[in-house]
């Protein structure tokens, strides 16, 4: 999720990824670390998991996510012209909790139009990554097949979040004030 959402900001507004790609990066190489390790750990038991999750390309999919692309750019457009930028932030760290990926394309949209400033919408894509891999973990809990995995997930969750975050942050105060 990091890594495509760092994709998205990239396709349609470059000038942010400066501002998330460290933290995106720094959050996916976590996930990929805990994924491989806990990979390895699984090698010697077989697991049988299966996961459904239908075509990725259907048309109800694309059509949700067209409508919550839409919803999203209506409500930060308006968050930020009634809130300023902690509108927008409030708007895209919501949205995350929902879909992070129609809420980077919506943010990086609004960077492409002039709207909000290339670093407001790497902000936005960063903290609506880590609002994301927060909701998950609840739909994870209430999978009864991987309640045993359910502690593993949330201190990499945790981390993830925690580095994300601590990259933004320090980019700001230190960089930003150069």
């Amino acid at each position: 999720m990091f890594f495509r959402n760092l994709i998205i900001l990239a396709i349609f507004a470059c000038g942010a990824v400066q501002t998330a790609i460290l933290p995106l990066l720094a959050m996916t190489s976590v996930a990929g670390f805990w994924a491989f390790r806990n990979r390895r750990r699984a090698g010697a038991v077989e697991q049988n998991v299966t996961i459904d999750l239908g075509s990725p390309v259907s048309l109800k999919k694309v059509s949700g996510f067209a409508v919550l692309f839409l919803i999203l750019q209506v409500v930060a457009t308006l968050g930020q012209r009634w809130v300023g930028n902690a509108g927008f932030q409030i708007v895209s760290v919501l949205g995350g909790l929902v879909s992070s990926a129609s809420t980077t394309a919506a943010a990086a949209n609004m960077a492409m139009h002039g709207h909000v400033s290339a670093s407001q919408a790497g902000v936005a894509v960063v903290l609506t990554s880590i609002a994301s891999a927060l909701a998950d973990l609840p739909l994870v809990q209430r999978q009864p097949k991987l309640r045993p995995q359910m502690r593993e997930l949330v201190l990499s969750s945790a981390f993830q979040m925690l580095l994300g975050g601590a990259i933004l942050f320090a980019q700001f105060h230190w960089v930003g004030s150069g």
